[in-house]
């Protein structure tokens, strides 16, 4: 069974996120502007391997390094 989800362009404003299962998810082209996201994710410079291998983020949003 595919468990992902497509948000991509998703209106995310505002929005608390802290609780969800973001592993699969399609946010590319989302507007995440003021959302609370999952702990340990951010603004991000750099990705970290193996962490949130299948989520795509809209740029400039992914987990911290």
């Amino acid at each position: 069974m595919d468990s992902s989800i497509d948000l991509n362009g998703g209106h995310l404003a505002g929005r608390d996120l802290s609780r969800a299962n973001l592993g699969q998810a399609n946010l590319s082209g989302a507007d995440l502007e003021g959302a609370t996201l999952p702990e340990g994710i951010g603004k991000i410079d750099a990705w970290p391997a193996g962490v949130w291998p299948t989520t795509l983020w809209p740029e400039g949003y992914g987990p911290v390094t």
